[in-house]
């Protein structure tokens, strides 16, 4: 059970400190653990888009959940499973990456320099604790920027609807790649936002403190491949 808010801290960074005390993240591994991943994000697809429905209950993308180099990550609160998010790591023209589908023009002259891009997507939560604990949007970043860590990323993409753009530029100094655009699935607009992640690393860990990360807390999530050395770039390519 989580703690009464009463007792919460009344500024964003103060609460935010407060509630990581409490959050873990691990990447879903086990069939169950892909399941509850699966089913938290057809719930969340459902909200926005209430036109979809699968009997199954789970939002499985054949192309990208099944490719090798991808990550489900998923956050606990008190041991509540609260949010997800999926990361692909890449670089290449033959990147297996859920942006290019939309954005190809734009992230291509990227991956032909060769640079690793860290895509995010599938970003889902329970709809409870993200009412009660408006940080955790916040945290789940934090995972994500613990991977561009870990795996020496040069860029951070996120595909999101365009109402979302002020939280990545707010936040984090995100910058939209290009205009919004339509998305196929729906009528609302996407927008493809990017953070050059080796020059602005400093200036957002020290706006926010709680983004710096030990190599033991990467590795306890992402396993002991630490950053991407010449051979590891050369395997992506």
């Amino acid at each position: 059970m989580h703690a009464s808010l009463a007792i919460a801290p009344s500024g964003f960074l103060e609460r935010a400190a407060w509630v990581s005390e409490r959050v873990e993240h691990r990447c879903a591994l086990t069939e169950q653990d892909q399941d509850l991943v699966y089913r938290m994000r057809y719930v969340a697809e459902s909200r926005q888009n209430p036109s979809e429905s699968r009997a199954d209950g789970r939002l499985f993308d054949e192309d990208y959940d099944d490719s090798p180099n991808h990550y489900e990550i998923m956050t606990f609160l008190d041991d509540e499973f609260v949010n997800t998010l999926r990361i692909h790591v890449g670089a290449g023209e033959n990147a297996i990456l859920p942006s290019i589908a939309a954005f190809g023009d734009v992230l291509t002259p990227f991956l032909r320099e060769g640079r690793v891009i860290l895509d995010l997507s599938r970003i889902a939560a329970n709809l409870e604790y993200a009412r009660k604990f408006p940080e955790l949007p916040y945290l789940t970043i934090r995972a994500a920027w613990l991977a561009a860590e870990h795996f020496d990323a040069d860029v951070i993409i996120s595909t999101c609807f365009g109402e979302h753009q002020a939280f990545y530029r707010r936040l984090f100094g995100f910058d939209p790649l290009c205009s919004t655009r339509a998305c196929p699935q729906t009528s609302r607009a996407i927008a493809c936002m990017g953070l050059d992640y080796r020059a602005e690393k400093q200036r957002v860990e020290d706006r926010f403190p709680l983004f710096r990360s030990t190599e033991a807390e990467r590795h306890s999530i992402f396993g002991p491949v630490g950053s991407l050395t010449d051979d590891w770039r050369r395997r992506l390519l």
